[in-house]
């Protein structure tokens, strides 16, 4: 039985790297990574708490994003999401300018279809250091000692790889939106007292993403898939391991990986994402519950 496991929000130190503006408590992250050079994996898993001092300019990324908005309101110029709204960031599709909202999200970066590496988290927080002694970070935006000013995230990337950002064709014209709530509870035909919403499934390489809602008492049986997979605790709690985990937890579990029963303590909600990895296995519809 590998040793993956749920994560507490509560146990995982909040963390605001500071990329962004805002206050000190503008952007708290609670997060696990994975990476895996071999496969070229990479990844980040998070609960992420933002306040209204929160700023980004409109950017895009040269890694795939998901979003579920869990509590409040998320802000995107001039458009509005809620809780239960699913939002896919394709890799190389502009998104934002973000202000002025208070929201609670859990998130997912990753590589996306067109294998360009994501950075790890550690050498974010190196160049984020060096880079702060010769410039500044403010507003989404870094300016460095001679003036210039460039996207935050870009000006990083571009410090750790020596390199301009080269982005990928983009797949989209524009995020993809996705009103959960709004989507029929389906009975499952796999597992007892397990209702599913089928949100989406995008690319070869995936996403795919699902809503799970686990009757008292539920499982979700023990399994290895060839995929990624992360699980996200929205409400209710389940146990896993002899451990309870409520909402919100959630778990990144590698491709082949063996995964434990999870079993509903009580009325559970779950968002289940999955995802493979260039040059492996295609996602199709993704995996069964």
């Amino acid at each position: 039985m590998s040793d993956i496991t749920y994560h507490r929000e509560g146990d995982l130190p909040a963390i605001n790297k500071g990329v962004r503006g805002g206050d000190v408590d503008a952007y708290r992250q609670h997060f696990i990574t994975h990476f895996d050079s071999a496969r070229g994996i990479g990844n980040r898993v998070e609960s992420v708490r933002l306040n209204p001092t929160f700023v980004t300019p409109r950017h895009r990324h040269v890694y795939d994003q998901i979003r579920y908005v869990v509590e409040g309101e998320l802000k995107y110029g001039d458009k509005r999401y809620g809780v239960g709204d699913f939002l896919y960031f394709p890799e190389g599709v502009f998104y934002g300018p973000q202000e002025g909202q208070t929201v609670t999200l859990v998130d997912i970066q990753f590589t996306g279809p067109s294998g360009v590496p994501y950075l790890n988290q550690d050498d974010l927080a190196r160049a984020r250091k060096e880079m702060a002694e010769g410039g500044t970070f403010e507003a989404g935006i870094y300016t460095d000692s001679q003036g210039r000013k460039q996207d935050s995230y870009v000006a990083l990337t571009e410090y750790i790889t020596g390199k301009p950002v080269e982005y990928p064709s983009a797949r989209y014209d524009d995020y993809v939106v996705v009103h959960s709530n709004e989507f029929p509870w389906l009975k499952s035909s796999a597992n007892d007292g397990v209702m599913l919403r089928a949100l989406g499934t995008f690319n070869e390489t995936g996403p795919d993403v699902k809503m799970l809602k686990l009757a008292a008492g539920a499982e979700l049986p023990a399994a290895a898939i060839p995929f990624q997979q992360a699980r996200f605790i929205i409400d209710g709690a389940v146990e896993y391991s002899g451990g309870e985990y409520p909402a919100i937890s959630f778990t990144y579990i590698p491709p082949g990986t063996e995964f434990g029963v999870t079993r509903a303590n009580i009325e559970t909600t779950m968002l289940v994402v999955t995802w493979s990895y260039v040059g492996g296995p295609t996602i199709l519809s993704g995996p069964s519950f």
